[in-house]
């Protein structure tokens, strides 16, 4: 039997198929694989991160693999992936997340760092607080640390993946800032708590809602939207995912596609905003993947940039 371990690249997608052992992943041949097609299927691999250097990295990797277990592989891979350059190119490690290991910890990150804003309610005098530390490591070091997982093309990609990625206690014990299913988390400088992994079906939810949002981040639970500043004559149109009634329907369930949004009316919708009223500045931009563009002026006759 095969199952299909996900790459997604710029202009072409490669599966990479690993066999069922033990572990239910032979790295060997997969890492193998990889080293092989990524460079082949990719449009310019090497143009960021030495080819010598990727396929040194690549053995190392297999060498080890025996040893870290399959999660560490995974993120060891991924971290590899990340330092070439592209940020459509990835291993999809979530598939071997624990969902049982999920702190209970939403954050949001705003000028002055990252809140907790959902929780359990056990835990709710952590809502509102500012995280400073997790362990005896700054926040600023366990971003650091959570952005190897990813190509950083801007910052807004950190301030993204960051809140996504900080609640799974694995990752958080894989950089060695949490130990014995649990993690020391300071707020405020000294306040200082333990936070361990809770069911969510069992855990009542907690929740702190700041006063106000930029409108990116009040939006960010939608797979598009728009909003016209008539006063700075600014037309933002913002992407949470490339994704719509349109593609739901091509390529998954024309059930489910009903009940979502067109991309193809909100595209008319948006030309027809940018017709009707004076816009100085236009800004795309992916809130909630790993893309965002930004440009000036009138979308071009060949359709809306973006995903």
């Amino acid at each position: 039997m095969k199952k299909l371990f996900l790459l997604f690249l710029g202009l072409a997608s490669v599966p990479a198929a690993f066999s069922q052992g033990a572990s239910g992943i032979d790295w060997a041949a997969d890492l193998d694989y990889l080293a092989r097609e990524l460079p082949a299927k990719h449009c310019n691999l090497f143009a960021k991160y030495d080819r010598a250097r990727f396929e040194s990295a690549i053995d190392a990797i297999k060498a080890s693999a025996g040893d870290d277990g399959d999660f560490a592989t995974a993120l060891k891979t991924q971290q590899l992936i990340a330092r070439l350059g592209d940020s459509h190119t990835m291993l999809y490690f979530n598939q071997l997340i624990n969902r049982q290991d999920i702190l209970p910890l939403g954050l949001l990150w705003v000028s002055d760092g990252l809140y907790v804003i959902r929780t359990t309610a056990e835990n709710k005098e952590l809502l509102g607080h500012r995280l400073t530390a997790v362990g005896e490591a700054p926040v600023r070091t366990v971003i650091d640390s959570l952005s190897t997982l990813f190509t950083v093309d801007n910052e807004a990609m950190v301030k993204s993946m960051i809140p996504q990625l900080f609640p799974s206690l694995q990752l958080l014990e894989y950089f060695g800032f949490a130990r014995n299913r649990q993690v020391e988390l300071t707020l405020d400088g000294s306040m200082t708590r333990t936070l361990k992994p809770s069911e969510p079906q069992q855990a009542a939810p907690a929740a702190f809602q700041p006063d106000s949002l930029p409108f990116a981040l009040a939006a960010r639970n939608v797979l598009f939207t728009d909003r016209y500043f008539p006063e700075e004559k600014i037309y933002y149109i913002l992407y949470n995912s490339c994704w719509g009634r349109e593609s739901e329907a091509e390529f998954n369930s024309r059930e489910k596609a009903a009940s979502l949004p067109s991309f193809t009316e909100f595209c008319e919708k948006a030309f027809g905003i940018l017709q009707d009223n004076p816009s100085g500045k236009s800004f795309s931009t992916c809130g909630t993947t790993a893309e965002g563009i930004r440009h000036r002026g009138q979308p071009s006759s060949k359709g809306w940039p973006g995903c």
